[in-house]
Parts: C-alpha cells; structure tokens; sequence
C-alpha cells in the first residue's frame, strides 16, 4: 500500500509541473492574430502570429519595409497579449501563386549513336528515341553516329523504323568520325545529313555472316540486287543515288565533272563535255568508294557541314534550338540496360536448353524430364519469336552464338521426340 502511495504521488506532482510550464495562456491560436510578447529578460516584442504551439510562438516583426521572423519558446514568456493589428501596420500580403511558366515546346534531342548496326546501333534504340522524341513534341531528332558499320539484317529494321517516322519529325544523322559500310547506306537515305572534319565514310561492301561465326562474300547477284534497293531509297531522301553502287559493288566506277558545283556525277567516263570541263575518275573498278568531308560535299551528298552539334543545330532552322526536348543520352543508357538484360535471358534460356537437350540424349527414361521438357519448348519459342521481332537478339544469337535456323530446328525436333516418348508411357 505505502509503495502505491508513493507512485502515485509521483505522477500527481509530475502533471502539475507539465501544467505550470504550459499556461492556458499559450494555447494554440490561429496564424494572423497580433501580439505583444513580454519576455523573462524584460524585453517586448510585437508582432504577426505565424505559427503557435504550446511549446513556442513564432511571429513576425515589422520596422517599416522591414520584416523579420522570430521564435520565442514558452519559457522565455512571462506575459502574452493578444490584440487588433497596430495602427498604420500594413496588411500581411497573401503569399503570390507561382507563374505558370509557358511549356517549351519544339526543340531536338540528341542521341548518341556509336557501335556495330545491329548489336549496339539497334532499331529498338532507334524506335524507342523516336518515339520519346516525338511524345515531348520535338522537332528534330539528332543521331551522333560513329560507327565501322555492321550486319544487313540490322540495317533493313533500322531504315523501317526511320521511314516510318520520317514525317512526324526531323531525323538527322550528324558524323565526324568513322562511318562505314551499313552507317554510310543509312545516312544517304536519310532526309538529313551532316558532316565535320573528322569524317571518314564509305566501303559499304556487302558480306554476310556466316553460321559459324565467320563473314563469306555474297554473290555479286545478291550484292547487285542490294544496291538497286538502296538506289531507291537514297534517291527517296534526295541524295546522289549514283553513290550507291561504288560504295556497294567492287567493280563499279565513278567519275565527275569538277566544274561543276557540286561536281556532276557519272557512272563511266564522260565524253566530249567541252574543253571547260574537269574530269576526274573518283572511283575505279578496283577499289570501293570512300570519303572525306569535302569530298562529301562535292559530289552533293550531304546537306551540309558542321564543325560543331551546335552548327548542326542552327542549319536545321527549328523554332526553339536551344531547347533539349528530352535527354536523348538516357534515353540511349535506358535502352542499352534493357538490351543488356534481353540479352542476359536470352543466355540463360539458349544454355537451359542446350543443357537439357544434352541430358535427354544421354537419358534412358524421359519420365524425370516431362516438366523440364515442357519448360524447355517454351523458351524455344520465346527465342524465336525475340530473334524475329529484335535485331540485336537475332546478332546475337546468329552471330555471336552461332544459332541458326537448322539447330532450332533440331532443338524443336529433341523436345517433341522426348515429349511424346513421355505421353505414351
């Protein structure tokens, strides 16, 4: 009983302090009243309410144009009172809504663009910025290409994805460095196409991979076709299709008339032109073409040069060229994650199959892998159909892990052998 006693006295004394520390006097008012303020140190201060706790007050003090905001805690307060705004104080200004700034609208994004076509240059990289840059209303799309070329397969998706969106913005190819083979074709086929310095372009030679891993030259029909192909579709962005077969085919020639400018193109040497003419064989039935930036712009196959994106920028003449639509370098690191991602799934499913391919061979009793099996020819499907609908997987795949049509093929014929040795036990 006595300990109970002494408990409870305890907790009556500690009420009774909390109380004395937090007078009625100080309960909590709404913002905008006035008060004076006597503090313990002898001081008064008279000001606005901002904010009132129990704990402390903040006010704010005016000398003049002169505002000041200042937190007193109930402690340092012996008297507080309340009352009218002073005579001549100046109402408290409502806090002013922010402006609504006016949306930029227009712009470009600029994407950069370097690596083999087909495995790091993908026409999903080129569909997913095309698409984002549309979405933000951009006017241009900017493409800072550097690459040594790469596979026909990826170049074909690559061109679809441009001509399917060529007339909703402007897409432009701007290189000063390396730009080979598939990334010389796609720039002539381009509406726009800018050259630095740097620029190195040309060789677009036709070869395929083969199945082991390796390249085999095409034959000169295949080749010969491909370049009647790109003709059209270079004469479609108004470049010189005359281009296409010295950069594509061996044994075609190239000459000019270098009085002209730009210089008037020809496929064999030109005769009786006048003696005012210059003629100049630019490309022999040995070699493939190649170029630099000035030649470039003599034969009239770029829209213009630019030392600089900037220049690019102004040549363009868009409507607000200071404006970045959308960062075209995330873009560009997103799609290089979900690519590398892809790719990861696609590895751990080809070995899951090889792995069980290899085991049902060697099996006796196909009863352990009905699930496994079944597993199995899902993933297949699922590589065939991303090799169909993803360029950089079809690379991959063909290219780099050497799986053709024949060994899927084979995989499929396993699996349904094995399913059905299964279903009849």
């Amino acid at each position: 009983m006595q300990v109970r006693w002494w408990v409870g006295l305890a907790a009556a004394m500690l009420m009774s302090l909390v109380w004395c520390v937090t007078p009625a006097a100080h309960a909590m008012r709404e913002p905008g009243d006035w008060v004076t303020i006597t503090l313990r140190d002898g001081r008064e201060v008279t000001g606005e309410v901002i904010e009132e706790t129990t704990q402390e007050i903040t006010i704010e003090i005016r000398y003049g144009s002169i505002r000041q905001k200042q937190t007193f805690s109930s402690y340092d307060i012996v008297e507080l009172e309340r009352h009218a705004p002073p005579a001549g104080a100046a109402p408290k200004q409502e806090a002013k809504a922010p402006e609504q700034k006016e949306e930029a609208k227009g712009g470009y994004v600029r994407v950069p663009t370097k690596g083999v076509f087909g495995k790091e240059v993908t026409a999903n990289l080129f569909r997913e910025a095309i698409d984002d840059a549309i979405k933000h209303g951009a006017e241009a799309i900017i493409f800072e290409l550097e690459s040594p070329g790469g596979y026909l397969f990826g170049l074909h998706q690559i061109y679809d994805v441009i001509k399917d969106n060529r007339d909703d913005i402007k897409i432009v190819f701007y290189v000063n460095g390396d730009c080979f083979s598939a990334a010389a074709l796609v720039c002539l086929a381009t509406d726009y196409f800018y050259v630095g310095p740097q620029t190195h372009f040309g060789a677009a030679v036709v070869i395929r991979a083969n199945d082991e891993g390796g390249h085999d030259a095409v034959e000169q029909k295949f080749a010969a076709a491909e370049a009647a192909m790109w003709r059209q579709r270079v004469e479609e962005a108004k470049h010189p299709s005359i281009l296409v077969d010295p950069l594509m085919i061996m044994e075609a020639e190239l000459w000019a008339d270098a009085s002209t400018r730009p210089w008037t193109l020809y496929k064999s040497e030109p005769k009786d032109l006048g003696p005012e003419a210059k003629i100049v064989r630019i490309d022999s039935n040995q070699t493939v073409l190649g170029a630099t930036q000035e030649e470039l712009v003599n034969y009239g196959a770029v829209s213009g040069t630019a030392d600089t994106f900037r220049d690019v920028l102004r040549q363009l003449d868009l409507e607000n060229p200071g404006y970045e639509a959308v960062d075209g370098e995330k873009i560009a690191e997103t799609v290089e994650r979900l690519q590398n991602r892809n790719l990861a799934s696609i590895d751990r499913q080809v070995k899951n199959v090889e792995a069980t391919i290899e085991a049902i061979q060697d099996s006796k009793s196909y009863a352990s892998y009905r699930m496994k099996l079944r597993g199995i020819g899902n993933s297949l499907k699922t590589i065939r159909q991303m090799m169909k609908e993803l360029d950089y997987i079809e690379f991959h795949c063909r290219v780099e892990r050497g799986i053709t049509d024949e060994i899927l093929d084979e995989w499929d014929m396993a699996v349904a052998k094995a399913l059905k040795e299964v279903e009849t036990r």
